[in-house]
């Protein structure tokens, strides 16, 4: 059986749609709240994050015995590129988390995320997909030899002979 083409079932809808859902922060009571502080250009080099006296901020430094999240694709061709739990150095992306801020309600986490200052130098992204496959283009991951990441073509048969 396919599951391509066919419509799946889902069992939260009504319940979801009538207000009826019950959600874990819905339960959490006294849990702490975390927020992330995200970088607001696509790309730059991270200069220095400034925490406010007296709130719960972490940065990449606070975590360094944290390792990258790195994807595992089991090919030859496959560059693996970590993942750090919060910007590390510099930011490849709008809304990377820099930094991450605990309150002790949403209010809270969002006035301490506030306050935080992150000073960003910005460089020229790499937006345009052929672009970034030119020889020379920047480098969206530095520890990558290229912009690619895993190449996968294949063909399917017929489809020529279709269009």
């Amino acid at each position: 059986m396919s599951w391509i083409g066919r419509s799946i079932r889902r069992f939260e809808d009504q319940t979801l749609l009538l207000g009826q859902g019950r959600f874990f922060a819905d339960t959490a009571q006294g849990a702490l709240v975390l927020r992330f502080v995200r970088s607001a250009v696509a790309r730059g080099a991270i200069r220095s994050i400034g925490k406010p006296e007296g709130g719960t901020v972490f940065t990449a430094e606070d975590l360094a015995e944290v390792k990258p999240i790195r994807p595992i694709l089991h090919r030859p061709d496959y560059v693996p590129i970590g993942q750090p739990a919060l910007a590390t150095g510099r930011v490849n992306h709008v809304g990377e988390p820099g930094a991450a801020v605990v309150g002790v309600d949403g209010a809270d986490a969002e006035d301490w995320a506030d306050r935080v200052e992150v000073d960003i130098a910005a460089e020229d992204p790499v937006v345009d997909v052929d672009a970034a496959l030119q020889a020379g283009s920047p480098k969206v991951h530095p520890e990558a030899p290229t912009n690619i990441i895993v190449e996968g073509l294949s063909r399917t048969p017929g489809l020529d002979a279709a269009f």
